[in-house]
């Protein structure tokens, strides 16, 4: 059994880029493990999203990283290919960490329900996952993600709402090929804090869940925390 500990949500202003701004999203997720577990060194985390961050926790952490594009040269303790929804609900951990765009893949609702089940079942201890928020993007009109390969910079063609209740909307975006100068279209999962932070609450009575600032500085998303409810006696 791991003790739980208080959370300590302040957090020092975010650099605006460069080494510093990295640093201080791998200080964001450090902290946040280490405040919840009394002895946090050398506990299994199951991660999705940054592989630079998942190899520079493993430095202490045992982290199983997982990718729809198997990573192999990934210096992780395991490297797994596959949907991360689908490993979680069937592989128990204390810790589970979604960062970056992975979530953005979600575009339907089911996803969520496949979130919550899966943590239910396996009773992780701290669940941290970044969230892209629908009102900022929607406010901005723009994004800066790796969603491609070859595209970083987007922009908003459209957002569609798929559920209310969760919070749930698809924005249509699209950028421009750095090498080839051509237009791509992709979709985005986003999500209105409130709403999304009420499901959870929801579906995870044992949880406290809170929302956090984003992982990434200056980027349109927020951070979900999901952490067990100590147990008073």
């Amino acid at each position: 059994m791991f003790e739980l500990t208080t959370l300590d949500t302040s957090e020092p202003p975010h650099p605006a880029s460069g080494p510093e701004a990295i640093s201080h999203t791998k200080n964001t997720i450090e902290k946040s493990i280490t405040t919840h577990f009394s002895q946090p060194f050398s506990r299994p985390i199951i991660f999705s999203g940054f592989s630079s961050l998942a190899e520079k926790l493993s430095e202490q952490y045992d982290i199983t990283y997982v990718d729809k594009d198997q990573k192999s040269s990934l210096k992780t303790q395991k490297v797994v290919q596959g949907d991360v929804l689908e490993f979680i609900y069937f592989n128990a951990s204390p810790c589970l960490v979604i960062s970056s765009t992975t979530s953005a893949n979600w575009h339907y609702a089911f996803q969520l329900d496949k979130l919550t089940k899966a943590v239910e079942r396996n009773k992780y201890k701290l669940v941290l996952i970044e969230f892209y928020d629908a009102d900022a993007i929607k406010v901005s009109r723009s994004i800066k993600a790796d969603l491609t390969p070859d595209c970083t910079e987007w922009q908003l063609d459209g957002v569609t709402e798929k559920n209310a209740a969760y919070g749930h909307s698809v924005a249509d975006i699209k950028g421009c090929s750095v090498n080839e100068n051509n237009e791509i279209k992709t979709k985005l999962g986003v999500y209105n804090k409130q709403n999304l932070l009420a499901y959870f609450k929801r579906q995870l009575p044992m949880y406290d869940v809170e929302v956090h600032s984003t992982l990434i500085p200056f980027d349109p998303s927020f951070t979900i925390a999901i952490k067990e409810k100590k147990v008073h006696y």
